[in-house]
């Protein structure tokens, strides 16, 4: 069944991954059919789909650039949701909602399977894009966004003033924080009452025992289990972690090591690759013998450096010695010669005291000095 899947042809994309299938046996919904006597049998299977184009990007950077295989592509809503939901979770039902910089990603789980997966292009960012648009730095906006503003707005936020950074022609401003929370809820109901529409398509939104779960970065905004239950979610589980297998608290304290709004796709893309990318070569290797044969080669080596420099010493003395021996010689045979040989040495301070002499001899009497 899942060969005849894989033969299916999308104009433009490329089956990016099968997940596993539910049944229905005889008319009854089942996730396994081993062992069942039925007259009739239905598979129904999630195909996750990518443009052709993405594909042939990432495969032209990994193996064309960095000249290594590409073992597959993972697709992080599916590596996140394998490290943040238990099987309990995902079997009772659950939507899975990572609210991130550039996008929203939206997850429903029942029974053990996807029953929807969609992308909402829209996430955090868009709250730092329309603070910007109050004359704010898109850095400040960014600094501002996540440690003194809030996604719900009150009266008594009128009260307050946000001070924004000057910068190049501009005096530092003054802007009233209920303004700024108004724009940062304005964007941000936006995205929840749009998760909302894809969770009620799914079909499946009344059987979620699990609720909500939400997860990414535009949850760390003040108030946001606020806003949820304004505007009708109850009970959220919010930057936590069902499955405390692979994310646990630190011994005695409420610390996570790695919290999933942190580095739940990274450790969920670590967890579900199973395939190896590299191949690595069948060699045994010993630190300590390679180091005693280093060892061993310097000694070596040095031994023949120490005899080397004996012999040119030796050879050195021999000369030296040879060479007196020859001036013992000259010497007992005319001493004078050598006496006569140091006269005519050629001196240039003498010729420098020549030159002198004879220009002092060439000037005229009458040359004042």
């Amino acid at each position: 069944l899942e060969e005849e899947v894989l033969k299916e042809q999308f104009d433009g994309y490329e089956i990016l991954s099968v997940l596993p299938p539910y049944y229905y046996v005889n008319g009854r919904r089942e996730n396994s059919i081993v062992g069942m006597l039925c007259r009739e049998v239905r598979a129904y299977y999630t195909l996750l789909l990518v443009r052709k184009t993405y594909v042939r990007l990432i495969t032209d950077l990994v193996e064309k650039r960095l000249r290594l295989k590409l073992a597959g592509i993972l697709a992080a809503p599916i590596c996140e949701a394998q490290v943040i939901l238990s099987p309990g979770i995902r079997q009772m039902g659950c939507a899975l909602v990572n609210i991130g910089a550039d996008c929203t990603t939206v997850s429903v789980y029942k029974e053990d399977a996807l029953e929807l997966l969609r992308v909402y292009p829209v996430g955090g960012n868009a709250v730092t894009s329309d603070l910007s648009t109050l004359h704010i730095l898109r850095e400040d906006a960014e600094e501002i966004k996540c440690s003194q503003l809030s996604t719900v707005s009150e009266m008594k936020d009128g009260d307050y003033f946000v001070e924004i950074p000057s910068f190049i022609g501009k005096e530092p401003q003054q802007i009233r924080l209920l303004d700024l929370n108004r724009c940062v809820q304005a964007r941000m109901k936006e995205i929840i009452a749009n998760v909302q529409a894809l969770v009620e398509s799914s079909g499946v939104a009344n059987r979620i025992d699990g609720g909500y779960i939400f997860t990414g970065g535009g949850c760390l905004i003040g108030r946001f289990n606020r806003l949820l239950k304004d505007m009708g979610i109850n009970d959220p589980i919010q930057i936590t972690s069902v499955n405390d297998k692979l994310f646990f608290a630190e011994p005695n304290t409420d610390e996570f090591f790695a919290t999933p709004s942190q580095y739940a796709s990274i450790v969920g893309a670590i967890y579900c690759a199973t395939k190896g990318c590299l191949e690595v070569a069948n060699t045994v290797f010993s630190p300590l013998t390679e180091q005693e044969d280093l060892e061993k080669e310097t000694s070596k080596t040095v031994q023949q450096d120490e005899s080397f420099d004996n012999s040119s010493v030796e050879r050195s003395i021999e000369k030296e010695e040879n060479k007196s021996e020859r001036d013992d010689r000259n010497r007992k045979a005319d001493p004078s010669p050598k006496k006569e040989e140091r006269k005519n040495k050629f001196s240039f301070g003498k010729v420098f005291i020549d030159i002198l002499d004879a220009a002092s001899n060439a000037r005229p009497e009458d040359d004042k000095e």
